[in-house]
């Protein structure tokens, strides 16, 4: 049976998330202290971390200790009663937000897709999109570096198309350039989240201007990470494994949700803070 581990000092709030648990078959462990978070989550294996928008610890450390112990925990925020803080920087560091009017319907649903859906193994190989051969090759030969399995580079958004429709299920992350002749990285986006089979494919950018312009039509066709030329080691990672997770626990892979008017504007906040 799956396990979620709720922080908060919030009775109410507690009780109301046991009770959509307890409908998905999900069991759950609930605590108000941050340093016995820590304890639970480095002795016991959570499917889940759910944590209080309103409480008092540092939400980064708190995911950093889950991960290392489960790097596929669905991890998220939540705020039964108002909108969360920063939504933007949250789902940045990869956590799931769930805020008012909808936080109780979109944390069943997460509930009832942990009890449901069988999890994914992430496929091995990572599609590498840049037009100039020499960083294209730097990059496929940083990530295999760090152990993530196999690269596939190419140097066009077209060649890329190409490949994913042949083969769908071949990988599970896309790495691209944002600007490239012709079709950019917004463009290849776009044609990903239309197309039914390849939707699901976290996308993570690369580029070399760190502007919230720069980044915007990226953003607005449904990126789901950035990384800044020439990207560090531990963002590389942090965004590489955020993709897995993505896709193990079938997550939106969208950083901005369609549905949420003013989500892009937080989302440019937030890597403004993120990226200066």
């Amino acid at each position: 049976m799956p396990s979620t581990l709720i922080v908060s000092h919030d009775p109410a709030a507690v009780r109301a998330i046991e009770q959509n648990a307890m409908m998905s078959s999900v069991q759950t462990k609930a605590i108000g202290a941050v340093e016995s978070a820590e304890h639970w989550l480095a002795t016991k294996d959570f499917d889940a971390l759910l944590l209080d928008d309103h409480g008092n610890y540092n939400l980064t450390q708190i995911v950093h200790t889950a991960w290392a112990r489960n790097p596929h925990m669905v991890a998220g925020v939540f705020s039964l009663s108002g909108t969360v803080r920063n939504p933007g920087a949250a789902r940045i560091a990869g956590l799931e937000v769930f805020q008012f009017p909808h936080a109780l319907q979109d944390l069943r649903m997460m509930f009832d897709s942990l009890s449901s859906m069988e999890k994914l193994r992430p496929n091995t190989k990572i599609l590498v999109v840049d037009d100039l051969d020499a960083p294209r090759g730097i990059m496929c030969a940083f990530i295999e570096g760090l152990g993530f399995g196999g690269t596939v580079g190419v140097g066009s958004v077209n060649e890329a198309l190409k490949i994913l429709r042949e083969n769908p299920n071949e990988f599970f992350c896309i790495v691209t350039d944002v600007n490239m002749p012709k079709l950019g990285g917004a463009d290849l986006i776009r044609s990903v989240r239309d197309d039914t089979h390849l939707a699901h494919l976290p996308i993570i950018v690369l580029t070399a201007h760190a502007s919230a312009d720069n980044l915007r039509p990226s953003l607005v066709a449904g990126a789901s990470g950035v990384l800044v030329k020439p990207p560090k080691k531990k963002d590389l990672i942090w965004e590489l494994t955020k993709a897995q997770r993505i896709l193990v626990n079938h997550q939106d892979p969208r950083l901005c949700r369609a549905e949420e008017p003013d989500d892009l504007l937080i989302i440019e906040d937030a890597l403004s803070f993120r990226l200066c």
